[in-house]
Parts: structure tokens; C-alpha cells; sequence
């Protein structure tokens, strides 16, 4: 029973005290609604409070009536559109010209909606005309006030400048899209390097195998080995572009300026391609327009080679008929270099496009040209290396026309080129050599070798450096030594060096299958007189054997020393 009685006193003091909480709460409440309610009655009673609140609003309120006549412009107005009230108030919006003109069907949606529709509060984003003609992007809040009957009595727009993050997004769209383009043409350039990859090496194995079947006729062979040629030197022409803009990109390429003679260049040019072009049924044309004395100018030779070689190649790969035309102009300080084509032509949206990486006219195209597209990239790069600018005019199913300038560099008629002439009229033939293969690679030992021997009246053969330095060392008559670089223990490099040390005189001719920027200048460097990249390409060989043993001879001869 005792238990009892305290259990009931217990619940009686816990309702109590429930109570007092709930007396607490409610007089809180009360409070605080009594606050709110003080705050409210403060500014309806304080206009002016009102009003600072409206002024310092980071917005622009703007309040007009149904003839769009401007009654009040205050908050942010001013700032984010350049008039003060006392240019907007009474003053039309329309009059203010301050709606962008694309723009203007956007605007009277609105106020359609807000005049006839039942709608009360539209929202709108368009541009807009500042009082200085800057174009903004603003936000508007439109809010109608109407009487009983529905008829329209005023509006009050809240404006937020929206410019930044207007632009904010479009450069987003942008990278977006340029995102997805890249995305696009690397797909297309995979595909393509796929095709333009897997359709050589189909020629290279191919007809490789074939030379194995017995009973074969010369003829046959001799077709055979050339389809193999000519897919292994398209193979070596995508490697070359990939690693060249690689090397573009890597910021590795240097410029190096030397005397040319850029008329011989048009000639070489022109002998060179001829051939093919007339093997379509076409026409090739060069033009120069300076004599030779005046065509010697300093630039970088093997660039502008490459520029003219890609610009001409590029117009037979897409010309079937016709001529193709190409030379130089000298115009003020600059020569004016053009390749001319009669070809398919270009879409007038393409042509900037067709400089990108990886773009030929229409990468899409399934009938699209073989070629990595990196032609015309390495050209622009080139051409902008040189101090110079390139650009196409092109008509569909007429042709194109290329063009790039390149600076009128004259160089000085002096005793070297008349010695090197000298040289070049006085030389003969080069045979019987004394040479020494460096090679650790039996199969391009052997490739060396077949290449060589027609200047050879004794070949000798090394596989190391130090095989190199013993055989130059006991054989002091080698006239030539071709030195490979990669090589075991002791490279190509070091090999040179030290047969630099007791022979200054035999011809040294770097080898080597990198084939990177500055292996040349390295080769230079060791103390190597020229230097050839893998795969060796014969006619270069033979080329730079006859230039070296033929200036030595001739220099012998008449009593000069090799600088």
C-alpha cells in the first residue's frame, strides 16, 4: 500500500513538471511570434527601412506599368545596366533600345504570358544592352500586378547579371564539345593508323611469302619486290609523321639556317615527282621566279624540303586529272611559295580544320585517302618555324591552292659557294674504297653490305666498338667506315671518338635505327662526318658516300685542307 502511495506521488510531481515545461515553451513561442510581429509592424511603419533594404539589393528592380513605362529603377539597376533613374523613370523600356535583337521574341513571350495569361510570376533569360552597347546576360523575375478584372497594372522585375556564369557555361559547352571532337578524330585517327598500318604490312608479308612459291618468272619477282618496296616506304612514311609531331609537340625540333638554293630545290622537286604525276596522265609544273645567283638564301633547307614534298605529294594523292603547278613568287621581304592543284577541292568549312592533328577533308569519309593525316600539321609547324604562314584557297571539284611564305633571307655571294661549286663540276666518280662495317646485326650487316659494295675494293667487317677502334688502328688506308651507334659494350659514339684520336682523316658515318632529335648533332659532336637513320634508305647512302669521298678526293687534289 506504501508503495503504492509513493508510485502516485511520484507521477503527480512529473505532471507537474511537464506542465511547467509546456508553460515555458508556449511563453517562448509567444515571444518570439510577438518579435516577428514587432519587426514586421517596425518596417510597415518605416517605409524609409524598407526602402534601404531595396536600394542595397545586389539586384536590379525595375517596376513598370502597362504601356511598359519605367516607374521605379532602383536596387542594382544602375550598376548592372549603366542608367541612373533619372534617365529610365517615365522613359519606355522599349525606348531605352535594351533588349539584345535576337532576343526581342523571348522578351514579349513573357509579357504575353504575364498580359493574357493567367501566369503572375515568369522567369526569362536574355541578353541585353548595357547604356555603354555591352551585351550582358541577365535573369528576370517578372512578377504581375493586376486589378480585379485581370487587366495588367504593373510589373516589378527582379534582374540578377548572369553574365559570368552565362559565359562560364558556354566555355564549358565548348570544351565539351572539343572534348567530344577530340574524342571523335582520335577514334577515326585509330582506325585509321589501324588500316594504314595492317594495309602495308599485307603488302610486305604478302608478297613476301609469295617469292617462295617455285617456278616463279622474273617478271613476276622482279613486280613482286617492288609492290614490297612501296609498302615498306609507306610504312616508313606514317612512322616518320608520328615521330615528327611528336617531336613538334615535345618542342624538340630546332631550327637549323643554312645557305639554299632554293631554285635547285624546285628542280630536285620537280624531277623526283614527275614521273608519278605522269603516270596518271597529268601535267607537273614548277615556276621560278629568280635567276640562280639571286635564288641562294639562308633557311632551313630540310625543312623547307619537307614543306614542298608534302604539299605536292598531298596534291597528287588527291587529283586524278589535270596539272599540278607549284614554285615561288618574291614578294616584298617574304618569297611566296604555291602548289596548285586541279584535284577534288575542299569544303569551305574545312579548310582551317585540315591543319588539325590527325584530319584529312573528311576523316569520316570511307573513301578517305590514304595517310595518317599529320601531312599538313608537320607542314603548318614547319612553316611557322621558319618565320612564315600557310593558308588554301579551294573550290569543290575545281582544286586547290596552298600557300605559305617563308622570309627573303638573301645570302652573301661568297668564296664558299663558288669553292663548293668548284668541287661539284670538278669531281668523278668514287670507287675503290677501303670500308669497314660496324654492325652487330647480322641482317643489316649484310643490307650494308649489298649497299656498299659497288664503292668497295675491300671491305672489312666489325661487330663491336672495340673491333672498330683495333681494325681502324691497323688499317690505317680505310677510306670510309660506316658506324652504328647502338653496339655492344663500347657505342658508336665512344668508338668514334677514339679513332678520332689517330685518325682525323678516314670518313665516319653514323648509323643508327632511333632515328631522334639530336642524334644527328651528336653524331656531329663524336666526330662523325654525316649521319644516316634506319631503315637505310640506298640512294641516301650512296649519296652522302659520293658528297664525302668525292670532296675528299677533290680537296686532295687541289691542295685543301678539311676544315
Amino acid at each position: 500500500m506504501k508503495d503504492l502511495d509513493k508510485t502516485k506521488a511520484q507521477l503527480i510531481k512529473e505532471l507537474q513538471e511537464t506542465r511547467q515545461e509546456l508553460i515555458s515553451v508556449t511563453a517562448l513561442k509567444s515571444a518570439e511570434a510577438s518579435k516577428h510581429k514587432q519587426i514586421k509592424n517596425i518596417l510597415l511603419e518605416s517605409p524609409e527601412r524598407l526602402d534601404f533594404f531595396v536600394e542595397n539589393s545586389p539586384l536590379a528592380i525595375i517596376e513598370w506599368d502597362s504601356n511598359f513605362v519605367v516607374t521605379k529603377w532602383t536596387g542594382n539597376s544602375e550598376k548592372i545596366f549603366g542608367w541612373s533613374s533619372d534617365e529610365t523613370i517615365g522613359i519606355s523600356v522599349m525606348d531605352l533600345n535594351m533588349i539584345y535583337e535576337t532576343d526581342i521574341s523571348i522578351v514579349q513571350n513573357s509579357i504575353d504570358m504575364l498580359t493574357h495569361g493567367i501566369n503572375t510570376h515568369v522567369v526569362s533569360i536574355n541578353r541585353n544592352y548595357r547604356k555603354d552597347k555591352k551585351i550582358i546576360y541577365c535573369e528576370w523575375h517578372n512578377t504581375a500586378l493586376k486589378d480585379q478584372n485581370g487587366n495588367l497594372l504593373y510589373v516589378l522585375s527582379e534582374v540578377l547579371d548572369i553574365t559570368d556564369r552565362k559565359r562560364t557555361e558556354e566555355e564549358l559547352i565548348k570544351a565539351k564539345e572539343k572534348a567530344e571532337e577530340s574524342d571523335r578524330l582520335k577514334t577515326a585517327f585509330i582506325a585509321n593508323m589501324s588500316h594504314e598500318i595492317r594495309t602495308p604490312m599485307n603488302g610486305i608479308l604478302g608478297f613476301a611469302e609469295l617469292l617462295k612459291e617455285p617456278n616463279l618468272s622474273g617478271e613476276e619477282q622482279h613486280e613482286y619486290i617492288k609492290i614490297i618496296e612501296k609498302s615498306g616506304a609507306r610504312m616508313l612514311n606514317i612512322i616518320n609523321d608520328i615521330i615528327d609531331i611528336s617531336k613538334i609537340e615535345s618542342g624538340l625540333i630546332k631550327v637549323n639556317i643554312n645557305e639554299s638554293n632554293i631554285n635547285s630545290q624546285i628542280d630536285y622537286i620537280y624531277t623526283f615527282f614527275k614521273p608519278e604525276v605522269e603516270r596518271k596522265g597529268m601535267k607537273l609544273i614548277r615556276r621560278s621566279s629568280l635567276p640562280d645567283k639571286e635564288a641562294i638564301i639562308k633557311t632551313d633547307r630540310e625543312k623547307l624540303f619537307a614543306i614542298l614534298t608534302n604539299l605536292v605529294m598531298n596534291a597528287i594523292k588527291y587529283s586524278e586529272q589535270g596539272s599540278i603547278e607549284f614554285g615561288y613568287e618574291k614578294k616584298y621581304e617574304y618569297l611566296e611559295f604555291y602548289v596548285k592543284d586541279s584535284g577534288i577541292g575542299i569544303k569551305k568549312e574545312r579548310l582551317t580544320a585540315i591543319f588539325e592533328r590527325f584530319v584529312q577533308e573528311d576523316i569520316s569519309d570511307v573513301k578517305a585517302r590514304q595517310g595518317a593525316g599529320l601531312g599538313l600539321t608537320i607542314t603548318k609547324s614547319y612553316v611557322e618555324m621558319l618565320g612564315g604562314e600557310i593558308w588554301v584557297e579551294s573550290e569543290i571539284g575545281v582544286g586547290s591552292t596552298f600557300y605559305f611564305t617563308i622570309p627573303f633571307d638573301k645570302a652573301e655571294d661568297n668564296q664558299l659557294i663558288h669553292w663548293k661549286r668548284s668541287i661539284k663540276n670538278h669531281i668523278g666518280h668514287v670507287a675503290n674504297l677501303k670500308i669497314l662495317i660496324v654492325e652487330d646485326d647480322e641482317i643489316s650487316e649484310y643490307l650494308v653490305n649489298e649497299g656498299v659494295k659497288i664503292f668497295g675494293k675491300e671491305i672489312l667487317k666489325a661487330t663491336t666498338g672495340d673491333q672498330a677502334i683495333e681494325t681502324c688502328r691497323n688499317n690505317s688506308d680505310i677510306d670510309l667506315v660506316l658506324m652504328d651507334i647502338q653496339l655492344p659494350i663500347l657505342n658508336g659514339y665512344e668508338a668514334t671518338q677514339q679513332i678520332r684520336q689517330f685518325n682525323k682523316d678516314v670518313v665516319i658515318i653514323a648509323q643508327t635505327a632511333y632515328g631522334l632529335f639530336g642524334d644527328r648533332e651528336k653524331a656531329i659532336k663524336a666526330g662523325c662526318n654525316d649521319y644516316l637513320s634506319k631503315p637505310i634508305d640506298k640512294s641516301e647512302l650512296h649519296s652522302l658516300i659520293s658528297k664525302h669521298c668525292k670532296i675528299k678526293d677533290c680537296i686532295e687534289r687541289i691542295g685543301l685542307q678539311i676544315l
